[in-house]
């Protein structure tokens, strides 16, 4: 999905992605980035706060030719949140072992790079109103 707020200011895009019982429904993000041609140029966990709360998240900076886009990303299971793929794919594997019917999500949000300080606060504002619209708690 894209977003844009009014006044011409660059778009956020939004991907999620869920899966019900089905691990294989999930990647890390990386993946296709790298398959679609462009280059990964940073990559680090983050603490985000929405609504006063803490996230850990993980940031993308990707770039192609002249253009540069700051993507955030986590994954979700069973009710936590987590930047990690790993980790998620330990929580469906758990709730498997135990006989529950795993579920989970991987969220991408990201935004042209204009300039680093205007991306971060594009995405963050994103966030909290995504947040306080959105009736599952997906971070």
């Amino acid at each position: 999905m894209e977003y844009q707020r009014a006044g011409g200011e660059p778009v956020v895009w939004l991907a999620q992605v869920a899966g019900f019982g089905n691990r294989a429904a999930f990647h890390p993000p990386e993946i296709c980035y790298v398959g679609s041609h462009m280059q990964i140029l940073e990559r680090e966990k983050i603490l985000v706060k929405v609504d006063g709360k803490a996230q850990r998240l993980m940031r993308l900076l990707v770039g192609q030719g002249n253009q540069r886009f700051e993507a955030w990303y986590w994954f979700t299971a069973q009710g936590r949140v987590s930047p990690s793929y790993y980790e998620q794919q330990w929580w469906l594997a758990l709730a498997t072992l135990r006989g529950k019917r795993p579920s989970g999500t991987l969220v991408r949000i990201s935004t042209p790079q204009d300039d680093p300080l205007k991306a971060r606060q594009r995405l963050e504002a994103f966030l909290v109103s995504w947040q306080q619209t959105h009736h599952e708690r997906t971070l």
